[in-house]
């Protein structure tokens, strides 16, 4: 069976012989619109190069300068094709118009309609060579492919399992679930996959805002601490979910059921991708066999028609891969849900420092500032504290604890000394940090 490497290659060397026609052929002819199509076909190639590349990255491992490896090659190699893009279409538009104003004829449009029918031909040739047929294992379908399991360090010496999360929880399990059709590789998947990661949802966030207002019965108190416990959605319709315990292996999760949506968002792109062509087609025929004055200026709106297409394509990935080197919260990760389960955990006293952020589009990572009871062992704690980022699908955690005595108050117990750094610096801020 060819490996997914093979097929990008093959793919990649088709879309790059194919690039330098189009462009070619769009320079000898006076076609903008093949030209148009031609970095379209650029786009592709670059995001295949993108995944060939994350590819032999992901091997290397971490060493003393790379600390956390180089998960991010692929996100910064994806913004910088997507602002090259994007720099690119601004020089087609300002071409486009200058074209509206003096229509240059086009030499030969039969070659422009070959060649468009070429680069259609190439898309759906892609299509084939990237589909592969699955089953989903959530109910409603199923994959003959078996996810690797996980292995979470919960502490020094304790090293669990961990493939899923309990029913119940208000936390978001796990990530992304495979769709019916892969188009693993493909360069539609790629960026499709890229923008996935940190789309936001409104209506999702909507949703969270209006619950959280009417239903959060939280009081914090000084530097944004969680001192008493919220109500879980499910406790206030009288049913308890299941609570960890330190001698729970692991749990089983219900990989999320949004397959259709992915594949519905990767066949967007494809198709995208085959309009371009398309256009460059359509562009030709009129010229070709019709004999208007104006069957010139086909050309101009068919490249501006393909240059949306292509800003279509690169401005999410351009915000995507921002909000990844940002460090945003992860959309389908409620950091109100995941404070208020680590406070429900038995011996937490309260909640502060609360960070989640993607390393990469797979990759989640979190910090929080917990202050413990003496009452129960803080190794049990902090183990209870891992599994519930475990549940949320954060496999990398750095928990720091703060030690209460009884009856101490709520506040910050690590600041930095007088005088030694910025207020913004210190690790707790005077001020609290807006709860989303």
């Amino acid at each position: 069976m060819v490996s997914r490497t093979t097929k990008i290659s093959i793919l990649l060397a088709l879309t790059s012989c194919l690039f330098v026609v189009e462009l070619t052929v769009g320079y000898v002819v006076g076609s903008l619109a093949l030209i148009a199509d031609a970095y379209h076909m650029l786009n592709d190639a670059m995001s295949m190069c993108i995944a060939l590349y994350a590819v032999r990255v992901a091997k290397r491992s971490a060493d003393s300068k790379y600390s956390y490896g180089w998960h991010r090659a692929e996100v910064i190699a994806a913004l910088i094709n997507g602002v090259f893009l994007l720099a690119l279409c601004f020089s087609i538009i300002m071409e486009s118009l200058e074209r509206f104003a003096h229509v240059p004829e086009i030499k030969d449009p039969r070659l422009v309609v070959i060649v468009g029918s070429v680069g259609l031909g190439c898309n759906i040739f892609g299509i084939f060579l990237f589909h592969d047929h699955g089953h989903d294992h959530g109910n409603g379908g199923h994959i003959h492919a078996n996810l690797p399991e996980t292995k979470a360090t919960l502490s020094p010496g304790v090293t669990e399992p961990v493939t899923s999360s309990i029913p119940g929880s208000p936390i978001a399990p796990v990530r992304r679930s495979n769709s019916i059709h892969s188009l693993y590789g493909h360069p539609a998947q790629n960026r499709m996959a890229l923008q996935q990661a940190a789309q936001q949802s409104y209506y999702e966030m909507t949703l969270a805002r209006s619950h959280d207002d009417a239903l959060d019965t939280e009081e914090r108190g000084g530097d944004g601490i969680v001192v008493r416990q919220a109500e879980s959605g499910d406790e206030r319709r009288g049913i308890t979910p299941p609570r960890l315990s330190s001698s729970h292996g692991h749990q089983h999760v219900q990989p999320r059921k949004d397959g259709a949506l992915n594949i519905r968002g990767v066949l967007l792109h494809v198709i995208g991708d085959a309009l371009g062509s398309v256009g460059v087609i359509i562009s030709g025929l009129i010229i070709w066999l019709t004999k208007s004055k104006k069957r010139f200026y086909a050309d101009p709106t068919l490249s501006l028609i393909i240059t949306i297409l292509i800003i279509c394509s690169a401005v999410p990935l351009v915000r995507s891969a921002g909000y990844i080197l940002l460090q945003g919260v992860p959309s389908d990760i409620s950091l109100t849900d995941v404070r208020r389960d680590i406070r429900s955990v038995d011996g937490v006293e309260s909640v502060h420092e609360l960070h989640v952020w993607q390393l990469s589009e797979a990759r989640l990572i979190a910090s929080v500032h917990i202050k413990v009871s003496p009452t129960r062992p803080y190794m049990d704690i902090v183990r209870d504290v891992k599994s519930m980022l475990h549940q949320a699908g954060i496999h990398s955690g750095t928990v720091q604890p703060e030690f209460a005595d009884d009856g101490s108050d709520t506040k910050c117990e690590v600041t930095c000394p007088p005088n030694t750094c910025g207020v913004k610096q210190t690790c707790c801020p005077l001020e609290p940090i807006k709860e989303t």
